[in-house]
């Protein structure tokens, strides 16, 4: 099973952000398999459109490692001003998470850029969290699971060789 590593200096796991407007949630749950991880959810909303993401169908497929997390929900997702409903307190729990797995935090919006995922990253990068935005790609999911697996391996051990080989530490754990 692939696990993503703890940083040597604060030993955390990494946090993934991750849109899943479009996706399909069992590719998702392969991911978090894989890397042994949990899935927080910091929508507001319970419910999608999207057939496979609602909280239901979630805790369902992710089990034990699913986590409704509210405290990082966007109050205004509706539209408006992005206010997170109670910053300190998700953080909080994130940072806990992170230190025995990697976790993914679940969001709806397709891009990063005006989603309040963004505005969380930030702030867990501000706590010392290792954090990246998180695409699915049809490079690890679009064969068979022992297949994409060892593609993901790959992709993650390169990722590794290219974070070891950067010139400062910060560069690595910006999110964007």
């Amino acid at each position: 099973m692939v696990k993503s590593e703890r940083d040597e200096t604060t030993g955390l796991y990494p946090a993934y952000t991750f849109g899943y407007h479009g996706q399909r949630s069992a590719h998702l749950h392969r991911f978090i398999r894989g890397i042994g991880g949990v899935l927080a959810d910091i929508r507001c909303s319970r419910q999608s459109a999207q057939p496979g993401w609602s909280e239901g169908d979630l805790v369902a497929m992710f089990k034990q490692h699913y986590l409704r997390l509210p405290q990082l929900g966007n109050e205004n997702y509706k539209g408006g001003e992005i206010k997170i409903a109670a910053p300190t307190a998700g953080i909080t729990i994130v940072k806990t998470l992170l230190e025995c797995s990697p976790v993914v935090l679940l969001c709806q919006c397709q891009h990063l850029e005006g989603c309040h995922r963004n505005v969380v990253g930030h702030l867990l990068i501000e706590a010392g969290c290792r954090v990246t935005e998180f695409k699915l790609g049809s490079m690890y999911f679009e064969q068979d699971p022992a297949e994409s697996k060892n593609k993901l391996i790959g992709y993650l051990e390169e990722r590794k060789r290219q974070m070891e080989a950067a010139p400062e530490p910060v560069a690595q754990t910006k999110l964007f």
